[in-house]
């Protein structure tokens, strides 16, 4: 690595402006403050070297977010949440009957070619031969409203509803007949409910753009993307942050530094044995990056950063664990949010209702 600062003098560096720029605000004791991190790596038997951004010459390394939260499962198609006898929940794939799948699948050159009467007659079949086949409901009811039949529409997509309230599309297809009927108010709640068992749902969040002005509603696009990168190798752990601003990311990577290369404090510091991703060092992590971005603010060191000044907010709201799973835990598990138990779930809910489709006032 070029230009590495050696540990002997980074330390010292880090601990006098750790300590001298701090927030005024009180920090969670369950997590540790910066200076305390500082001193885990300053005691440490690891070595921890700090480097720039600008020294990474791996070409794969060219989005930090993806390789500091890499997508470790697919999205089911078509997911069933099951109870497990510990209370836990886990998925499988729905079971459709394969005679009224294949019925179903008869119907779709019809409705290609905008045969929509054609079509419907196999998708009613499909259902008649399997009631579960809630995805049959939602071809009829997509026959039905192009054909403007807005009000038989949403009662079939409100039966695939009730088959499978675990899957998006019903809760996203009843919020589309809902507003092309007029009733705003509950196509918003139901295209909130999809977006929040499918956070960061790109085809939702461009349909909730585009009708932004009838709804009254401020879509939130942007996507927590760190601008720091940390990697355990055989002889140390190191840390990059940005030329430019990088003081901001400091103590983000360096709670993400000690999560690596502490092995005997990971258990009693983040509740895992392992390096895999964790919450809880994601939140330490985020907290850090907090004190330091305010105690920056507060001592004119930067400007205001708007994106940061919108996480402060989360996490001083206490929305900060809704924040993680959907900003961050759905980019590497599509389908996270169906896992967790209702009450977090329908906090996730409230989460995206306060900052990611948020009713204009007035």
């Amino acid at each position: 690595m070029k230009n590495v600062l050696a540990k002997t003098c980074i330390f010292t560096l880090l601990f006098q402006f750790l300590i001298m720029i701090s927030s005024a605000e009180a920090q969670d004791s369950k997590y540790l403050s910066n200076p305390e991190v500082l001193k885990i790596m300053e005691e440490s038997k690891t070595l921890y070297r700090i480097g720039s951004t600008d020294e990474l010459t791996d070409p794969s390394i060219d989005d930090y977010g993806k390789k500091m939260f890499p997508k470790l499962t697919n999205h089911l198609e078509f997911p069933k949440v099951v109870h497990g006898s510990d209370s836990s929940l886990y998925l499988k794939s729905f079971d459709f009957d394969s005679i009224a799948l294949a019925t179903l699948a008869e119907g779709e050159p019809f409705f290609k070619i905008g045969n929509y009467d054609a079509a419907i007659k196999y998708y009613e079949k499909a259902y008649e031969l399997s009631d579960s086949l809630y995805v049959a409901y939602l071809h009829a009811g997509d026959c039905h409203l192009m054909n403007k039949k807005f009000k038989k529409a949403l009662k079939l997509y409100e039966k695939a509803k009730k088959i499978n309230p675990f899957d998006y599309r019903p809760h996203f297809y009843c919020g589309t007949a809902n507003y092309r009927m007029g009733n705003h108010e509950h196509a918003l709640e139901n295209y909130i409910h999809a977006i929040s068992l499918k956070p960061r749902h790109f085809s939702i969040l461009l349909t909730l753009q585009a009708k932004a002005d009838e709804l009254g509603i401020d879509v939130n696009t942007e996507t927590f993307e760190p601008k720091s990168y940390v990697e355990k190798t055989d002889s140390s752990v190191n840390i990059f942050i940005p030329s430019e601003n990088g003081s901001i990311w400091l103590a983000y990577a360096a709670a993400k530094a000690i999560y690596l290369g502490e092995d005997d404090k990971r258990l009693d510091l983040f509740g895992i044995q392992g390096i895999g991703w964790n919450s809880e060092m994601e939140t330490q992590a985020i907290i850090g990056l907090m004190d330091l971005y305010l105690g920056l603010v507060e001592s004119d060191k930067i400007e205001r950063i708007e994106y940061l000044d919108r996480l402060y907010l989360i996490t001083k709201e206490g929305y900060l664990d809704e924040f993680i799973f959907y900003e961050i835990a759905s980019k590497m598990n599509p389908d996270i949010v169906l896992q967790l138990p209702r009450e977090i779930r329908d906090s996730i809910k409230e989460y995206v209702k306060k900052y990611v489709i948020v009713k204009r006032k007035g």
